[in-house]
């Protein structure tokens, strides 16, 4: 990290003179060109680069492509700012908290598609970030061992899954599908978490999301016990003076019978840094201009 960090702190001031105190226009520079150390040129050329035919989950069209495909109330350049930065924020808290197997995370974003492989790594900065000492496990096609993370504090270790639903409806039997299909992937021998990324729309509705939500657990924790948690992930937008700003939110369900109990279970959730104010890492950013400050002051 430190070559990488040599060479961001070249590009600090460029990228700050370009965005003139404004603070979203450095950090997204800055944002851009980590992962484009982090994931190479290819990646960063496909899913961060403005052009004609962006990702379907970065959202990088250029103007031309946000005029011929205008939608009412368009917040795409708005989400395209904080999933680039959310992105760097995650790759930056895993690689300094030294996680295990970054190799086999990085290769999963450069040859999968965009979505699911994003949502993995926000939820394994989201581990590490809580404290976690985190393992990227990589895929063995065997039941009861075929899982995404194992993280471990404490002297106790957790399987971590992520899987994502993507149908338009939901139903209490396909969720109930989705959750005993998921309890095989995981051992049984220590306790497990499940992380389900869901469509936003599925919250319009919050009431009768959740009452969805709870027929099919209730049921689900009744006849199993492998899974300590299963922790709906999606990405609401909050409004913000003529726009708005994603961030990926979280919803958890405990089992409060868990076969092999974990102590901590809020630590599976977002850390909320100040009120009202929930992070799944750390700023990569603040981190940037603080090493900039401490290197200023031991020149002095």
């Amino acid at each position: 990290m430190g070559e990488v960090l040599d060479i961001l702190m070249r590009e600090l001031p460029l990228v700050e003179a370009k965005a003139a105190g404004r603070r979203v226009i450095l950090e997204q520079g800055m944002a851009a060109r980590l992962i484009f150390l982090v994931l190479g040129r290819d990646w960063y050329q496909k899913r961060v680069m403005f052009r004609p035919d962006p990702d379907d989950w970065m959202l990088n069209g250029n103007d031309a492509w946000l005029e011929t495909t205008a939608i009412p109330d368009d917040v795409r350049r708005i989400v395209y700012t904080h999933r680039v930065v959310r992105l760097a924020d995650a790759l930056y808290t895993l690689i300094t908290g030294q996680a295990k197997g970054l190799d086999l995370l990085r290769r999963r974003l450069q040859t999968r598609p965009t979505k699911p492989s994003f949502i993995e790594t926000e939820i394994a900065s989201l581990l590490v970030f809580q404290g976690f000492e985190l393992e990227v496990v990589g895929e063995k096609g065997k039941r009861g061992d075929d899982f995404d993370f194992l993280a471990t504090r404490g002297g106790i270790t957790v399987s971590i899954e992520v899987t994502s639903k993507n149908v338009d409806s939901l139903s209490p039997k396909t969720l109930r599908n989705t959750l005993f299909k998921k309890r095989n992937q995981v051992p049984p021998g220590q306790p497990a978490v499940l992380y389900i990324h869901i469509p936003a729309k599925w919250m319009r509705d919050a009431r009768v999301t959740q009452s969805i939500f709870n027929e099919a657990l209730i049921d689900f924790m009744t006849r199993s016990r492998r899974f300590n948690a299963v922790i709906f992930v999606y990405e609401e937008v909050i409004p913000w003076l003529d726009g708005g700003f994603p961030r990926m939110a979280l919803r958890a369900c405990f089992n409060e019978r868990p076969r092999w109990p974990f102590p901590e279970r809020n630590l599976f959730e977002a850390r909320e840094i100040a009120e009202g104010n929930f992070s799944m890492a750390r700023s990569f950013l603040d981190e940037l201009l603080r090493h900039r400050e401490k290197v200023a002051q031991q020149g002095d």
